[in-house]
């Protein structure tokens, strides 16, 4: 199984550098066009699912690249959602850390009223990822290994990497650096009981570069 994550394009909200958490969120131009370049990057790859967070944003953002795969029917899961900040949707970027810090909370564990803490985006997205294995992953190496593409939020794909080095005993980190269409390739195996897997990509918008003429 060859998994394909993205976070989605540029937001109004990234602009202003708020919390956006489970607003729907809404691309501006230029995230229309970032999302527009990755679509014809992934043009070349046949996707067995197409996943998405059901959230505006990644599905403006999912709009963009469908029409070259129009021959499936993408999956809107809530499961991929943002981190929900709760009352502090709309405040700037930090507030929940500074938050957190005030009271002598670890940031992973401080929990916003009416949201989320990160280790609730943790549980959602090890199910996610446990959906994957179980519905998509061959029992054993295949020449064709299915395909996946998941269109997520950066804070969630920090989680769901964490959730993979969780698989090697590894600890969480607690750093959401996605960039805005990045794109990582993470290609799972399994022979007998044994699950690996490799970091083909990561983190990685080579499509939004200027193409040399």
């Amino acid at each position: 199984m060859e998994l394909f994550l993205t976070r989605h394009g540029e937001t109004v909200g990234n602009v202003d550098r708020i919390i956006q958490g489970q607003h729907g969120g809404e691309l501006t131009q230029l995230g229309f066009e970032q999302a527009l370049l990755l679509g014809e990057r992934l043009n070349n790859y046949r996707f067995d699912a197409i996943y998405s967070s059901d959230l505006h944003r990644c599905q403006q953002t999912l709009s963009q690249i469908i029409q070259y795969h129009n021959y499936i029917q993408p999956v809107l899961d809530p499961r991929i959602r943002e981190k929900s900040g709760g009352e502090m949707e709309g405040m700037p970027l930090g507030s929940t850390d500074r938050a957190a810090r005030a009271l002598g909370i670890n940031p992973r564990e401080f929990k916003p009223p009416g949201g989320e803490c990160w280790r609730d985006v943790h549980r959602r997205a090890k199910d996610f990822l446990n959906h994957l294995l179980r519905n998509h992953l061959e029992t054993n190496d295949s020449p064709n290994p299915q395909k996946i593409l998941i269109i997520s939020h950066g804070g969630w794909i920090m989680e769901f990497l964490n959730a993979i080095r969780e698989l090697k005993g590894q600890e969480a980190v607690l750093a959401n650096k996605s960039h805005n269409t990045a794109l990582y390739i993470i290609r799972f195996s399994r022979k007998g009981n044994k699950l690996t897997y490799k970091m083909m990509l990561e983190n990685d918008t080579s499509h939004l570069k200027p193409k040399n003429k």
